[in-house]
């Protein structure tokens, strides 16, 4: 998604319910200069849930950048 090598803040990737739930915060995404994944007061948000022992996107959104 990042023409440089990205930069992952600290909250970028959470774990929720046992780590079953991963969810991406591309607010926390840097890419040097590149475009960022918000636009206007929301940033770009997936969900991913583990089957088989592989995370599999669940639901792509655009959420409030201040969860």
């Amino acid at each position: 998604m990042c023409r440089d090598p990205p930069q992952a803040g600290q909250y970028f990737a959470t774990y929720i319910d046992n780590s079953r739930v991963m969810k991406l915060h591309f607010e926390h995404l840097h890419c040097g200069g590149q475009a960022t994944f918000c636009r206007e007061d929301t940033c770009l948000r997936q969900e991913y849930v583990t089957t088989g022992g592989h995370y599999q996107l669940k639901r792509s959104y655009y959420g409030r950048n201040n969860d």
